[in-house]
């Protein structure tokens, strides 16, 4: 993932799955909690232009529905995607069940 981690996950979050290069992906990693809230990282072909809301920096927020997205444990929770366009191709988060306050620190924190 060329470096593209984040440094700062909240308190209880451990690496759940890694995965290499597929579907033009470089890699992805997924982070999750005991209440199965999830964080997912994947650095994937670069993209002419991210769609969606500018937040800061290179920053998009391209979903944010709360609501939106689940698992089987964690049930319904808020679905939040961010895109990033670096030299070394796209940055895409996906979480689910965490709020922008948490949400917006994790992306800030993955270097660009």
């Amino acid at each position: 993932m060329q470096g593209h981690v984040p440094g700062d996950l909240p308190e209880g979050f451990g690496i759940a799955r890694v995965w290499g290069a597929g579907d033009g992906t470089v890699g992805s990693a997924t982070w999750t909690d005991v209440r199965c809230r999830e964080v997912t990282v994947g650095l994937g072909k670069r993209v002419a232009f991210p769609q969606g809301v500018p937040i800061d920096g290179d920053w998009f927020v391209t979903v944010d529905a709360p609501g939106g997205c689940g698992n089987a444990v964690l049930g319904t929770g808020r679905c939040l995607r961010y895109m990033a366009i670096v030299d070394d191709g796209t940055i895409l988060v996906s979480m689910i069940g965490l709020d922008r306050a948490e949400a917006d620190p994790i992306v800030f924190s993955i270097p660009t």
